[in-house]
């Protein structure tokens, strides 16, 4: 057999693959089609369905979710600007040992703290 007929076959098979976990709402596949979506990649962009499939992986438990619906937040992408939800969301993700939140967290954490300062004076 020849190699790209192989390697088509396999592309085909994750695909499958991928759209059973999203159907099951396993929590990564739900983050990682969310991601595609929102970006456009292997799919078409598609903002409120991004964010909709990053919804349902924040409630089935993704902390990557909650960090990319957080990013998403203080973006305002698809979402209203909240730098508050923003941190909220990606403390929740790094509190649940989502490690690569923890330069989000750090920066979201002073983004809100220099909030709240200017909120007082």
């Amino acid at each position: 057999e020849d190699i790209a007929f192989r390697i088509e076959h396999l592309a085909d098979a994750t695909a499958d693959l991928q759209r059973l976990f999203v159907e099951h709402n396993y929590p990564d596949a739900l983050t990682r089609m969310g991601t595609m979506t929102l970006r456009g990649e292997g799919t078409r962009k598609d903002i409120p369905a991004g964010i909709g499939l990053l919804q349902r992986a924040v409630k089935n438990g993704g902390a990557w979710a909650k960090q990319e619906l957080g990013l998403c937040y203080e973006r305002g992408q698809g979402v209203p600007r909240d730098i508050r939800k923003a941190y909220e969301l990606v403390a929740q993700a790094r509190a649940e040992g989502w490690r690569y939140a923890t330069r989000d967290y750090n920066r979201l954490r002073r983004k809100t703290e220099q909030a709240e300062q200017q909120q007082t004076r």
